[in-house]
């Protein structure tokens, strides 16, 4: 019985291992393929997994031979469909045959005997429903009894009488309970996964959500100004593409488009009619124009954003030289999102029309732009948009 019991964990307990592993590694890269190629893979590790428990059975011994031979297809069937579960089927026995010769016809009828059954189950119940936990074990026992009545075919019949007494109850028992555990690890595995799922898609949606809503706060200033309609988004677009390609990682870059996105948020306390003027503004009327940083952050400073969108909206204005507004900030005393904002908007400011005068071309912004790099722009960045300019990157 000790023997017995020691065989039993030992059976269990490689497999799982080796199930655990590849759980760990599929929930590893799960993010980065498609659910087809997932799928593939799996099916590619249950054919494999055929054929490990073969060499399994045929090296193992702890006072009887451990067999989970059945489980490795009916775990192949259940969770990879009919095609995986005949291609583990033929890989054990060409497994089998090659690792050990020429074992007689029983062993290989016994397999084939474990794929028929196991796709009667799969036919009948599985493909009618999802798989569960109850139909995992429904075919665990059915393989387990499969298996142990499979050694009454053994000829003498008082030899099959007297084996199956000695290793019948074990080789059921191996693998019911080798299928149970596969098929469990299995069912937790795509529950984890369905639910990151879910949640990636709650979160994409809820994100698609804030971003419309935050979009439309930002139309508010175009109402207000026509002059500058779809500046904000154009500001966005054009932060984002430099944030890419300085290698800020993915939230930082979501950061910098929600500042693009509000950072006049401001204009909507500024007069509109200061705003069209059609002509250059008075010193005065500059310095009103100059108060939508601080409305804008008044505005969004109760928002909870998770990231600095409201301190990039109250820097977007500084210049690296500490001649900017509000603060008067330096260096790198401005936030990097503020840097890049910064020349995105003066980018899409000239390349668009205003009251006060036409569109500037694009050499002329861009000589603008290199003309204030280390006094109003940071040099880096600037590197950045010249290089994104260049190669017609920059959505413009």
């Amino acid at each position: 019985m000790n023997n017995t019991l020691i065989a039993i964990i030992s059976a269990a307990g490689i497999p799982v291992f080796l199930f655990a592993l590849y759980g760990t590694a599929e929930s590893a890269w799960a993010e980065q393929v498609s659910q087809s190629q997932r799928q593939q893979f799996r099916n590619l590790f249950f054919v494999l997994f055929a054929a490990i428990t073969v060499i399994f059975h045929l090296n193992t011994t702890v006072g009887i031979n451990l067999d989970i031979r059945g489980s490795a297809i009916a775990v192949g069937l259940l969770f990879g469909g009919a095609g995986t579960g005949l291609a583990a089927t033929l890989v054990e026995g060409l497994t089998r045959y090659f690792w050990e010769g020429d074992g007689g016809w029983l062993e290989e009828l016994r397999i084939l005997v474990d794929f028929l059954v196991i796709w009667l189950i799969w036919t009948l119940v599985v493909r009618k429903q999802v798989v569960n936990f109850r139909i995992v074990a429904l075919t665990g026992m059915a393989v387990g009894m499969t298996d142990a009545f499979s050694l009454l075919w053994i000829r003498p019949w008082t030899v099959a009488v007297t084996t199956f007494h000695q290793n019948g109850l074990e080789l059921f028992a191996f693998n019911a309970l080798a299928t149970i555990m596969f098929g469990g690890l299995l069912l937790q595995q795509n529950a984890r996964l369905s639910s990151s799922r879910l949640l990636r898609e709650l979160n994409h949606r809820l994100r698609q959500q804030f971003e419309q809503s935050i979009e439309s706060l930002g139309s508010a200033v175009m109402h207000r100004d026509p002059g500058t309609a779809n500046h904000q988004r154009r500001v966005a677009d054009i932060s984002v593409a430099i944030a890419r390609d300085l290698a800020l990682g993915e939230d930082q870059q979501q950061c910098v488009a929600l500042a693009g996105l509000l950072h006049d948020i401001g204009q909507i306390e500024i007069p509109a009619e200061i705003l069209n003027r059609a002509r250059a503004l008075t010193v005065e009327e500059f310095d009103l124009v100059k108060t939508h940083v601080d409305s804008g952050v008044s505005i969004l400073q109760s928002i909870d954003f998770g990231c600095d969108v409201t301190d990039i909206v109250r820097q977007h204005h500084e210049n690296v030289d500490g001649s900017g507004y509000p603060e008067g900030l330096q260096g790198d005393r401005i936030l990097p999102g503020a840097r890049i904002v910064r020349v995105a908007d003066s980018l899409e400011a000239m390349l668009s029309h205003r009251p006060f005068r036409q569109a500037h071309d694009l050499a002329f912004a861009l000589a603008e732009l290199e003309a204030g790099a280390g006094t109003l722009y940071d040099p880096q960045v600037i590197q950045s948009c010249k290089k994104l300019i260049l190669n017609k990157q920059l959505p413009l």
